[in-house]
């Protein structure tokens, strides 16, 4: 993987911060940079898949939701009663 210096300008608080928690971690700082600003993107990644699933689900009617939904209940079912064949309940347990 190839890297790119960047030089930014933080306030001091979060300099700071960044600081103490490389240190504590025993992480370069740009590590630490790298790795929190992968999990923001990661974030707005998932924020924008949200809005696109919600966007599609929108334009659909009732009886092309219960369409769309009918599979992954009965999936969501089968899996169900895979999962409880394999492991007893608690109350079940002598």
């Amino acid at each position: 993987m190839s890297h790119t210096k960047l030089a930014i300008s933080l306030p001091d608080e979060i300099f700071g911060r960044l600081r103490q928690y490389a240190d504590e971690h025993e992480l370069p700082r740009s590590t630490v940079v790298a790795r929190a600003l992968a999990a923001y993107f990661e974030k707005l990644d998932a924020a924008e898949f949200v809005r696109q699933m919600d966007e599609a689900w929108s334009g659909l009617t009732e009886a092309e939701i219960e369409d769309e939904l009918g599979p992954l209940r009965v999936a969501g079912r089968q899996m169900h009663r895979r999962l409880a064949a394999m492991e007893p309940l608690p109350w079940e347990t002598n």
